[in-house]
């Protein structure tokens, strides 16, 4: 290590002192003690596994697997920026606690396997993968644990948003068991329900033994207007249970000689309980007549021919029976999930579709009464449309979750407006309900959520001021938002003032080639005023419409954003570098006519393309395509971008190009090889160097890495310039200045570039440059007050902070004298991955405060921060960050905030400090809304409540069809003692609510004389309610027995004059 001091440059980090000390100023250390805190994470931690979502407090659930990044956890998403995450037990920690049931412990792995919501979304039902059957309060802030169980091995699980009970379905045995919503415990108790496999003592009795071991259970399925009937579908039959009356009152087998040796995937009911159609494991469906259990029809997705077994088919891995209106439950169409057959393009894939998801829209349903089996059986077999919902190319579909618009009945899939589908590979896709059209989730899903639709590359950090990031709302046309629920935890006073006078803007490049801009804040404890986001589709914009990273050359490798102007400019994987300006859409009316991009032809190597009608069709307001620019020398990825908030851009390539655009032409204003900007000097430092400044060793060309806009004085020049800054992979600093041409006439560009001189910071790439005033600390940016001052005068004496991966360096440019230098590989010998000068909070507002410019660098392979004074470059602390992924270390980025972004997984990123936690005022919420990314939000609504659950009709009922009402079912599950244990439950809960919420007197208070007149009005109450509801049974009974008799003697009466016309005339 060397140290190189410079006697006329003042200390720039005089009120920074190590931490556990003070300076003489009496400032106190602003440095975290030895670990870094977490803000904020954002993102999906691992692998998405299940989805849910409930239209009654309109949320969403996504649980993810077990990965060397972490345990499953469970995410929950609301309105705008409303989460909660829920970190499940470990499955050591998770036992049923029931004894007497047979059940076992079983250690599994800590994924979430399945999640559902139940109780009116007021709870959250969760299967792990060590079989463990947890339940959650979503009500309570933050959602506690109130229940779990243990079971054998479970195959799946039956939820009703309206009823108090879940069934799960066992593997082993394939048995079919009762779990309480209420109390967080199976049925147990003298009576308890439990379901055996009667499929298996069914075919027991027939004396069928051979296969019996391996009849299970694959669904289980309330009936959707009967809370009395069970659909429990095995491998080879269905069978409707009655809780009523305890016994079987279906058994709808599948027909041996239309289907062989298939046997049943999934099951589900017609939205009105007449039929039920099953998907079989040769991509083939089967639809039952319940009420006679008679086969109407096997047919395939596209097919209706059972005897076309020329290629073999996908299995139906799920199906989806929808009624397309909760007042109309016959007109139906069914989601399938598989079925289809192999594509024609890529026979190795015998059982693999390009399109698994089918929508076909049945419509009305027939008559029941009045038609006939054929009729019937053409309803399924011809349905009115078929839609293939299209997902991205190559991608296997997972699962799906349907969005209804309001219903939570119908098993969810009561009016779907769109359905959430999950890839193999984790990734999420949204699709509209028919028309499959892609559903964009910019505005419309969480930030957090948008990491994997599709998955995130790269991020870029920018800072937009607080004023300006508020104005900046996009108007762009969407559909209906479905994430209404939840609210914001509550702001206390002096929390929300935000510390710095910018806005962190993270700048996140998807893998289907858009951007999208969001504020990620300074952690969960400060609040977000502007929560919407902000997107730019460069596919569009370079005339590749459609095309994504993995398909073409159209894939983003680097963004930048200006500051104030708001304008962003992206770099591609073709050399193509695209502007966007925020605007108004003028261009509708060319839309339908440019819509084809291709036919203007390739831009050419140097020439600049104004592409301000590639806009997008649905986007009114926003970032709008300004101009597209080809680097030239080949078609090789963008290594770097800036955009100044004084009109200027540069832009650099993997090929060794630089270039500098000025956007008020717009028109280059410089165009050169990196290798002839630094060849003299690579001729001074040694004579194996040769030609344009390529290494003598592989060949290849010197390339900028980063790029940076100042203004300041250079080297012994009388006046201050606007400068652009180049580094390089080979450890040099290319200086260029920007100089205005005097009498520029229309149409000549304004300015012109010179290059000033080269410097040398070390050998290995320049990871930063950060231009600062040398008498004040604050960054020498080119920001639109300082190139005004140009004009009258004033001097900028600037430094130039730069850091390669092994060595920091300050000095005044263009030269390469340094103020100081030093190595940063001198732990351990790990290297730097990101580095910027920092500020603690309220420095740069706060003018009467000694200087606080410090460096920080980033070594994310040894998870470690470190801190240095300027301009010395002394090491005032340094810190550990736990958890971040060494594979994206590059890709880390810090804010002059000194808050450090990073990757901690493929899809999470996480935001740190490096400061201490309580700063100048900023206090940070209780301790109890802190989390592992979460904010304290509250996700339960009060108000909303469950609509009531669709029953039986008149005439069903006067047909014969018993009326089960939910307390009856609770009754026959629960078993003795069940209404009694369900009182107390109640009890027990209403007097926990009046203690937590400072009540007045309770019950328990009160005497004997006054529990008993309690007691008696309130039983004299509900045998009045129930009184009421009999005779109002009674009434509309009698009603249409009448409205029937007069029917009847009307057709007869009619009938009788009909013959005796016909025998007069």
């Amino acid at each position: 290590m060397s140290f190189i001091r410079h006697r006329n440059t003042p200390d720039l980090s005089a009120g920074l002192v190590p931490p556990g000390s003070s300076s003489q100023t009496g400032w106190t250390s602003p440095f975290a003690e030895q670990t870094s805190r977490l803000l904020s994470r954002h993102g999906i931690n691992s692998l998405v596994t299940c989805l849910a979502y409930d239209p009654v407090q309109s949320l969403l659930a996504v649980g993810t697997a077990e990965s060397k990044y972490g345990r499953g956890r469970i995410y929950l998403f609301g309105a705008g920026r409303v989460q909660r995450v829920i970190d499940p037990p470990p499955p050591n920690e998770t036992s049923s606690g029931i004894a007497g049931l047979g059940l076992t412990k079983k250690e599994g792995a800590a994924s979430v396997v399945d999640v559902r919501f139940v109780c009116g979304g007021r709870r959250l039902l969760v299967l792990d993968g060590g079989d463990h059957v947890l339940l959650y309060d979503l009500a309570a802030c933050p959602p506690g644990l109130v229940g779990r169980a243990t079971y054998a091995k479970v195959a799946c699980l039956a939820t009703d948003p309206a009823l108090e009970w879940a069934l799960v379905g066992l593997q082993a045995g394939g048995d079919v068991m009762a779990f309480d919503l209420v109390s967080g415990r199976p049925a147990v108790g003298g009576g308890a329900w439990r379901l055996g496999n009667v499929w298996r003592e069914r075919e027991r009795e027939k004396g069928r033994v051979a296969g019996l071991h391996s009849i299970g259970v694959v669904g289980v399925h309330w009936h959707p207007r009967d809370v009395g009937k069970l659909a429990v579908a095995y491998t080879e039959a269905v069978v409707v249970y009655s809780f009523k009356r305890n016994e079987v009152q279906k058994w709808l087998e599948l027909p041996q000689h239309q289907t062989g040796k298939a046997r049943i995937t999934c099951a589900a009911w017609h939205p009105t309980g007449t039929f039920i159609v099953a998907g079989l494991d040769d991509g083939r469906l089967v639809v039952w007549d319940v009420k006679e259990g008679r086969v109407l029809c096997v047919c395939t997705v596209v097919v209706d021919s059972i005897e076309d077994n020329s290629c073999r088919r996908a299995p139906i891995a799920k199906l989806s029976w929808c009624c397309k209106s909760p007042s109309n439950p016959d007109d139906t169409a069914l989601l399938i999930l598989g079925g289809n057959a192999p594509s024609l393009s890529s026979p190795s894939t015998s059982t693999t579709s390009t399109t698994p998801l089918t929508f076909l829209d049945l419509g009305p349903t027939p008559t029941y009464a009045t038609s006939s089996w054929d009729t019937l059986t053409q309803h399924f077999t011809a349905p009115k449309r078929l839609v293939p919902l299209p997902v991205p190319p190559g991608a296997e579909v997972a699962s799906y979750t349907l969005i209804p618009r309001s219903s939570p009945h119908y098993h969810g899939a009561c009016d779907p407006i769109a359905a959430l589908v999950l890839l193999t590979s984790g990734e999420v896709v949204t699709l509209t309900i028919p028309s499959g059209y892609p559903i964009s989730p910019t505005n419309m899903l969480p930030p957090s959520l948008s990491f994997i639709h599709p998955f995130v590359n790269r991020i870029f950090l920018t800072h937009i001021p607080r004023e300006r990031w508020l104005g900046l709302v996009e108007k762009r046309q969407t559909g209906e938002n479905f994430l209404r629920g939840g609210a914001p935890a509550p702001t206390f006073h002096g929390e929300s003032r935000y510390p710095y006078p910018f806005r962190h803007v993270v700048l996140a490049a998807h893998a289907d080639c858009t951007i999208r801009a969001w504020d990620v804040g300074f952690g969960r404890s400060s609040e977000i005023e502007n929560a919407g986001q902000l997107q730019v589709d460069v596919a569009r914009a370079v005339g590749r419409v459609g095309e994504t990273d993995a398909s073409g050359m159209a894939g983003v490798t680097v963004v930048g954003m200006s500051e104030v102007t708001a304008e962003m400019v992206a770099g591609t994987k073709g050399g193509e570098v695209v502007v966007w300006r925020w605007g108004v859409n003028n261009n509708n009316a060319f839309l339908g006519r440019r819509e084809d991009e291709k036919e203007e032809g390739e831009t050419k190597p140097g020439e600049v393309r104004d592409i301000s009608h590639r806009t997008e069709p649905n986007l009114r307001e926003g970032l709008m395509p300004l101009v597209l620019y080809a680097l030239p020398g080949g078609k090789a990825p963008v290594s770097a971008v800036k955009v100044s908030d004084v009109g200027f851009v540069a832009a650099a390539s993997e090929n060794g190009c630089v270039s500098v655009l000025d956007l008020r032409g717009p028109a280059v204003i410089f165009q050169a090889q990196v290798g002839d900007l630094t060849r003299e000097q690579d001729k001074r430092s040694s004579l194996l160097a040769f030609g344009k400044g390529k290494h003598a060793m592989d060949g290849r060309p010197e390339f900028a890495t980063v790029l940076e806009f100042g203004v300041m004085t250079l080297g012994e020049d009388g006046y201050s310039s606007i400068a652009c800054f180049v580094g390089t992979d080979r450890g040099r600093v290319v200086t260029l200045k920007i100089l205005p041409v005097q009498g520029a006439g229309k149409g000549q560009p304004g300015y012109r570039v010179e290059p000033a001189g080269v410097s040398k910071v070390g050998s290995d790439r320049v990871m930063a440059v950060c231009p600062v005033n040398g008498d004040n600390g604050l960054p020498a940016a080119a920001t639109v007050d300082a190139v005004a001052g140009l004009r009258e005068g004033r001097k900028v004496d600037g430094i130039l902070v730069v850091a390669t991966q092994s060595t920091a360096r300050v000095f005044k440019p263009p030269t390469s004298k340094p103020v100081a230098s030093r190595s940063l590989d001198d732990i351990s010998g790990h290297l730097c991955d990101a580095a910027s000068v920092v500020y603690p909070p309220r420095s740069l507002s706060s003018p009467n405060v000694p200087p606080f410019a410090a460096l920080l660098t980033l070594h994310s392979s040894g998870s470690l921060a470190r801190i240095f004074s300027l301009p010395h470059l002394k090491e005032l602390s340094h810190l550990s960050l736990p958890a971040l992924d060494p594979a994206r270390a590059l890709n880390a980025a810090i804010s002059r905030s000194g808050s450090i972004l990073a990757w901690m997984g493929p899809s999470e990123i996480g935001l740190y400090s490096v400061w201490r936690e309580t700063q100048q005022g900023y206090q940070r919420r209780d301790e109890r809304y802190h989390g592992a990314g979460d904010g304290g939000d509250f996700l339960v609504i009060e108000g909303r409540e469950c609509p009531a659950r669709p029953t039986i009709s008149g005439v069903e009922w006067v047909t014969g069809t018993q009326y089960v009402s939910v307390t009856d079912l609770g009754i026959l599950i629960g078993g003795e003692g069940w209404e009694r244990r369900r009182e107390m439950e109640k009890q027990a809960a209403q007097g926990a609510h009046r203690e937590e919420g400072g009540g007045t007197a309770s019950k328990s208070q009160e005497g004997w004389g006054e529990y008993l007149a309690r007691q008696i009005d309130e039983r004299m109450e509900r045998l009045n309610v129930v009184d009421d509801a009999m005779m109002k049974l009674q009434e509309t009974t009698q009603g249409w027995s009448e409205s029937v008799n007069n029917y009847v003697k009307k057709q007869k009466r009619e009938a009788l004059l009909g013959s005796i016309k016909k025998s007069f005339f």
